[in-house]
């Protein structure tokens, strides 16, 4: 079978990059993403106000005979700051292999791209450890080490058990390749879109629990309203519609309103297709499908990009279909400007945050990261260290109406389900993706074996207990969990289980669909990208109607100019178009 690489790699990859910038980059100090060309997927807490010390560690590491003959040196090269977590598993690692040298040299967001393309131009890479889904070409090319390799092979910090016994099989699968199962990338916590609310207005407005639909959300931002708070903190400047919330909600939401068999059919890999696989594609969709929320995953389904351009341009997909209107009819329920932040357009992430931290907003949405930042974000916030520092301007005055705020309890739910008859999905899913993309460079095959027994001790119960308890040290400024995490044998404290408890999968939106494909522009392609948000904006504030709004935009995709810009994007021609039974070659 055929590498399912064409959009695999120009597209299911760039949908998920882009999810992944979208999801991971906190709306605290100091986000650590980039844009979705080169997302990360490290979220960075805002700072403490506490001197970091090292987390007292689960039990003193102790020498393991299995390994002393290996030497060496690992070097742990990620994206963030986190140098107290690395050093401590660093310490613990050369405890167990005396004849090793483990070194954390962490690295900045900014230009992290550029320096890995660096590392592999003058012969083997120093770092053991990238963020190799930044690079994804390199990634295709089979740069780093297929950790599949070793998944059979014995972890000797877990009593010999295989490697792969470590971790959560229907978790980890997100992170193959959907037809060959290489695995270049590690990611250990699962990232998960969620609803928060302020238990305190809740109470108030009698809001006992929370919102199970859409509608039900909407009656709650009323009286939420009524009683003289802001019903929804969101943010609604560009970055906010292309790469965060308001790009999460426009994409998880058309996900129920398209993800059914019947759209499929659009797009998916025909028999005489090159992405064709039989066992899988000939078995689509099962006969239940309505019951199985993962139904349509990249292990189910191959999607044939090229027919679903196709069928867009030929008029059966797009903005006018009535799935679509009846969408943005229910999303105007919620997006109104009495039910948003004042000048609302013009409000970033982080501003829109500070408004739900400070007690003046009862719905905020986040990813689950923000869970275990939450205390810490408040007190940058009461202590004037939250918003960002502009390049060439002065650190902020602390707002002296935050010096007062105070922690407040908040729950979190899963997203209420749209009840409109078009909306023919019988559940709401959300983007839940695996992160961390810890990426090990081709060496030598003696150096390569060393940087994966590093990796399969940060995976064992031991490992990744110091792991944990480094991130949930409360005066690491620079921890934190993403969210609940796949490794087998370890456990959270009570008190922060009990916080991550709602954060179990219900179905990952971020995949190649029918519908999400134009949910914000084509394919992340700017030009097009940038008409939405204007037209989307428009459409909220009141100043255009949904009739101009959906003609407007309808329009916009099919522009002579921005389509050819699109497939000069996607890499396609309209040669690739006129046979989509052909695998387009790589350009």
């Amino acid at each position: 079978m055929k590498q399912y690489k064409v959009l695999g790699a120009a597209l299911t990859l760039l949908a998920m990059v882009s999810m992944l910038s979208a999801c991971v980059q906190p709306a605290g100090p100091a986000p650590a993403t980039q844009p979705p060309a080169a997302a990360t997927a490290i979220p960075e807490p805002a700072e403490a106000t506490a001197t970091p010390q090292p987390a007292e560690q689960p039990a003193e590491a102790t020498a393991a005979p299995a390994t002393e003959g290996l030497a060496g040196e690992v070097v742990v090269s990620l994206q963030g700051e986190d140098t107290q977590t690395w050093q401590a598993l660093c310490d613990a690692y050369v405890v167990k292999n005396p004849n090793a040298k483990c070194q954390v040299e962490l690295k900045p967001s900014e230009g992290y791209q550029d320096w890995i393309r660096t590392q592999f131009a003058g012969g083997d890479p120093r770092p053991s450890w990238v963020n190799g889904n930044v690079v994804a070409d390199l990634m295709n090319a089979k740069k780093f080490v297929n950790l599949e390799d070793y998944m059979d092979k014995p972890n000797p910090y877990n009593e010999g058990k295989k490697w792969s016994e470590s971790f959560d099989q229907d978790v980890m699968f997100l992170s193959r390749d959907a037809v060959t199962g290489e695995l270049y990338h590690l990611s250990l916590e699962l990232v998960k879109i969620i609803w928060f609310y302020n238990k305190d207005i809740a109470d108030k407005i009698g809001m006992e629990t929370p919102p199970q639909t859409w509608d039900e959300l909407a009656d709650w931002m009323t009286k939420a309203r009524e009683a003289g708070y802001i019903p929804f903190s969101i943010g609604g400047d560009f970055q906010e519609f292309w790469e965060m919330r308001m790009g999460w909600l426009a994409r998880m939401y058309q996900d129920g309103f398209y993800a059914t068999p019947e759209k499929w059919e659009l797009s998916r890999c025909q028999p005489d297709d090159w992405c064709f696989e039989k066992g899988v594609d000939d078995t689509f969709p099962v006969a239940n499908w309505q019951e199985n929320r993962h139904f349509d995953d990249a292990n189910m389904v191959h999607q044939n990009m090229v027919r679903w351009l196709n069928a867009f341009r030929e008029g059966k997909i797009g903005p006018k279909d009535p799935e679509y209107r009846a969408l943005m009819e229910e999303f105007k329920k919620v997006f109104t400007p009495e039910n948003l932040p004042p000048g609302w357009t013009g409000v970033n992430g982080q501003s829109a945050y500070a408004l739900f931290l400070s007690g003046k907003a009862l719905f905020w949405l986040d990813g689950g990261w923000m869970i275990g930042t939450f205390e810490k974000d408040i007190n940058n916030l009461r202590t004037g260290k939250f918003f960002t520092e502009k390049e060439g301007e002065p650190t902020p005055t602390p707002d002296p109406s935050f010096e007062t705020i105070k922690p407040f309890q908040f729950g979190t739910f899963d997203n209420p389900k749209m009840t409109a008859a078009e909306a023919l999905a019988p559940w709401q899913r959300t983007i839940e993706w695996p992160v961390g993309f810890w990426s090990v460079p081709k060496k030598a095959q003696k150096q390569n074996d060393l940087e994966i027994d590093f990796m399969m001790f940060v995976t064992s119960p031991e490992g990744y207990a110091i792991y944990l308890q480094n991130k949930m040290d409360p005066n690491n400024p620079k921890g934190g969990l993403t969210g609940p995490f796949i490794v087998k044998g370890v456990e959270m404290p009570p008190e922060m289980a009990a916080k991550f408890a709602n954060l179990k999968p219900i179905g990952n939106t971020e995949k190649s669909t029918a519908g999400s494909g134009y949910s914000r522009g084509i394919a992340d392609y700017q030009p097009m990208v940038r008409e939405w948000v204007n037209l989307a904006q428009q459409y909220f504030t009141g100043k255009i109607d949904l009739d101009t709004y959906i003609a407007k935009y309808d329009e916009v995709l099919r522009k002579p100019d921005l389509w050819e810009g699109l497939l000069e994007h996607m890499k396609l021609t309209e040669d690739d178009l006129q046979t989509p039974e052909k695998k387009p070659p790589e350009r």
